[in-house]
Parts: C-alpha cells; sequence; structure tokens
C-alpha cells in the first residue's frame, strides 16, 4: 500500500509497506501522461509544473498490480 497526498504543486508518495513500485505516472484529465518515473526509498516528491486541476496518479507494483488516485494540484 502507499499513501499519495498533494500540497501545491507537489505529489507525496510515501510507501507503508515493502511494496516494490516500479513506476509512477500522473496523468491529466485528458488522459496525457505528465510525469512518469520511479518512486525510490520510502517517501518520494514530486514536483509538477502543471496546470492547477485534478489529476490521476497511477502507481505500478513489482506484482503488475496498479493503484489509482486523484490529487488535487493548487498552485
Amino acid at each position: 500500500n502507499s499513501n499519495v497526498f498533494c500540497h501545491q504543486n507537489r505529489v507525496n508518495i510515501k510507501k507503508e509497506k515493502l511494496v516494490p513500485i516500479q513506476q509512477v505516472e500522473i496523468i491529466d484529465m485528458y488522459g496525457r501522461v505528465v510525469w512518469t518515473g520511479e518512486a525510490v526509498g520510502e517517501k518520494t516528491e514530486i514536483t509538477l509544473n502543471v496546470a492547477a486541476g485534478i489529476y490521476g496518479v497511477r502507481i505500478a507494483t513489482g506484482e503488475g498490480q496498479y493503484f489509482t488516485t486523484k490529487v488535487i494540484i493548487n498552485n
């Protein structure tokens, strides 16, 4: 499991358990990927240079599972 939370234009991903996160994608309301990368360590902070709005955060784990949540970006 992971906790995903947002403050202004920063998305934070905090690992609660030893879940191997392979990839993180942040997707806008039009389905476009605006950021992709890995979450390393217990906590990852991603600073986005995007317009304010609602974004999806899609996390792929090592087991081939996906976890998606929404965040609100306020610049």
